[in-house]
């Protein structure tokens, strides 16, 4: 079946067929271009859903071009955050060092491994709100702007994340 101009990506079918005809592609480009083929994936199909929730300003014929900028977006943005967890990391590992009772001895590397494993099991919601906070010194106000949620979610996020945390490091 093939897609027409006057076809709208929001109707199920079309929506199936702009899948099955590039979800693969995008998905091996992604592979190529990062070498990860998990972060491929899972960019690839993120930008499917974005496609969905835009769907009504996105002709067929455009959904290519679309989805192929998206998913490398996303991608980038992956990275990035990633390199960001990682300084905010090394940063939270020097403050508790700086901080620790001199008493306690502890091993740097085992340290660095509980401090960068309880932050990441954090939940995504939680672990950007305390990242924001912490390390880029954000108030609630900004980063409700930011994150386009309310001064109260973002402090409830605060709190679920310091509470596991602690547990998390104890």
């Amino acid at each position: 079946m093939e897609v027409s101009l006057k076809d709208n990506v929001c109707e199920e079918g079309t929506f199936k067929i702009v899948f099955s005809k590039h979800y693969k592609v995008l998905r091996n480009y992604l592979n190529y271009k990062f070498n990860d083929i998990d972060i491929a994936d899972e960019c690839a199909q993120n930008a499917f859903l974005i496609l969905w929730e835009n769907c009504g300003k996105i002709k067929p014929i455009q959904a290519k071009k679309f989805l192929f900028t998206t998913s490398y977006r996303l991608v980038l943005n992956h990275y990035r955050r990633e390199k960001i967890d990682k300084k905010h990391k090394e940063q939270l590992v020097r403050n508790v060092v700086d901080f620790a009772l001199p008493d306690l001895i502890f091993d740097e590397n085992e340290l660095n491994s509980k401090i960068y494993a309880a932050i990441k099991a954090l939940p995504e919601k939680q672990r950007i709100v305390f990242m924001m906070n912490r390390f880029e010194d954000q108030t609630y106000k900004d980063i409700s702007e930011v994150l386009k949620i309310s001064v109260k979610s973002v402090e409830k996020r605060m709190q679920r994340a310091l509470i596991n945390l602690r547990m998390a490091l104890k």
